[in-house]
């Protein structure tokens, strides 16, 4: 791409008129369009990637927890125990977290059945944490039917369009 004139919108329309979607370039564009780099500027994108791998890996810590890992002498042992009914009980989250990551391991573990990529256990995670994740943030939506098979094409074309698999997460 030797333009002069690069600008988002420069981008946009290639990809609109089919001349810029190669392999490799798909993500990049994903990430160009959807805001997820504020500019072109190259010298930015890795503080940009790694400031928001570290957002996901924060959420995570948030919501993907072990209530037997609470710090123990700060302990509300009226609310903190497996048979507590109360809503601010990290147990009763817990026991309703782990009925919701049933539903999705579920459907994911369906996952086009005929792509051995689907087929490893980190990538069933990776989409089972990526969903997971989103209904928390999304409670008015949650999970839906089907939400595995807008993720997995994703997914998988940006661990087609990877520059360095041995840096990768996805493996």
């Amino acid at each position: 791409m030797k333009d002069p004139m690069l600008s988002i919108s420069s981008i946009k329309k290639k990809a609109f008129d089919g001349h810029l979607a190669k392999n490799g370039l798909r993500s990049l564009c994903w990430k160009i369009f959807l805001d997820y780099f504020p500019n072109l500027e190259t010298s930015t994108w890795q503080f940009e990637i790694n400031k928001e791998r570290q957002h996901y890996e924060d959420l995570k810590n948030k919501f993907i927890f072990d209530p037997n890992k609470a710090n123990k002498e700060e302990i509300n042992w009226n609310v903190n125990n497996p048979l507590s009914l109360e809503e601010e009980s990290p147990w009763k989250q817990y026991f309703d977290n782990t009925e919701l990551q049933k539903t999705i391991k579920q459907d994911v573990e369906r996952t086009f059945p005929d792509i051995e990529f689907f087929r490893n256990d980190n990538i069933q995670n990776i989409l089972c944490n990526i969903l997971f994740i989103y209904c928390k943030l999304n409670k008015d939506i949650s999970y839906r039917q089907g939400m595995h098979e807008i993720l997995a094409p994703i997914l998988l074309v940006v661990d087609n369009d990877k520059l360095d698999s041995s840096n990768s997460k996805i493996k």
